[in-house]
């Protein structure tokens, strides 16, 4: 079942909840909800001060920054975009692997609900499936978590 990341941190925040974000694309429009919540009569500035968001560039940043993100006390963390770091030619697969697997282990540890987003189609996948279109990771995350 596909849902929409940005309706879920905004139900996140309306309950006082404090959502994460690691973005791996720099895609991830915080303002996008910010505009979705002043235009239902909300607060913009509640959305713009209760998410967290680390921006990840390489596949070896994403370990580090989910553990920083855990440090803050985040009650959902959403991964968006981590396919295009797995596209990266100039990592190897066994590298871009091993990396991977050792994100998904803190994910696996979490204690929080993770979602894996698609900011192109703007939702996430519920359940075993993921937005991690590449085959080979998709059975890693099954895996490990």
């Amino acid at each position: 079942m596909r849902v929409d990341y940005r309706r879920t941190i905004i139900d996140f925040i309306s309950r006082s909840l404090k959502p994460a974000v690691v973005d791996c694309s720099s895609r991830f429009d915080l303002y996008g909800i910010a505009r979705m919540v002043r235009w239902s009569g909300g607060d913009p500035r509640e959305v713009l001060r209760a998410v967290r968001i680390v921006r990840v560039f390489t596949v070896f940043q994403i370990k580090p920054a989910l553990q920083k993100v855990l440090a803050t006390g985040p009650d959902l963390i959403i991964i968006n975009d981590i396919d295009n770091l797995l596209e990266d030619e100039g990592i190897s697969e066994e590298e871009k692997a091993i990396a991977f697997e050792r994100a998904m282990r803190v994910v696996a540890s979490a204690g929080v609900p993770v979602l894996f987003s698609d900011s192109l189609k703007g939702g996430y996948e519920d359940g075993q499936n993921t937005a991690v279109r590449h085959t080979a990771y998709q059975e890693r995350v099954r895996r490990v978590v």
